[in-house]
């Protein structure tokens, strides 16, 4: 059994982007693309509200999709 069969694709998805989001971050600390504590505040925020605002239209698609084959 796989990771994301145990847990399941959403939280598997949040898993993945939270360990993604931190790598991305420490390679651009390193690379000085980001210097200060608000510049890594931002970014994460702003990156986290769009992979939130990605999961709510999956999870909106799905449903329109299922309601769409019951009809």
């Amino acid at each position: 059994m796989m990771i994301r069969e145990y847990c399941g694709n959403e939280e598997f998805a949040v898993a993945q982007f939270s360990i993604t989001l931190s790598e991305d971050i420490q390679a651009q600390i390193k690379n000085k693309t980001l210097f200060y504590k608000e510049q890594i505040q931002h970014y994460m925020i702003r990156k986290t509200n769009n992979f939130l605002k990605s999961l709510s239209l999956q999870k909106n698609s799905c449903i329109r999709l299922s309601k769409a084959n019951i009809v």
